[in-house]
């Protein structure tokens, strides 16, 4: 049972981490054509983006 359910959680790690690859690529190609502020404010968005996958990532694994 314990085996399922961390399987089932990494599957959903996985299912987060291609979501946010494909988020990461779109906020890129939008900052890349955006300027000052604005380009900032999605590089921090995808920034943010990454220490949340990060962290859950980290608590899934502990």
């Amino acid at each position: 049972m314990l085996e399922i359910l961390a399987e089932l959680g990494m599957q959903q790690i996985r299912a987060l981490r291609a979501g946010h690859a494909q988020n990461r690529e779109m906020i890129e190609g939008a900052a890349e054509q955006g300027h000052g502020i604005r380009r900032l404010g999605l590089r921090a968005v995808g920034e943010r983006g990454d220490m949340l996958l990060r962290n859950l990532t980290e608590e899934r694994l502990n």
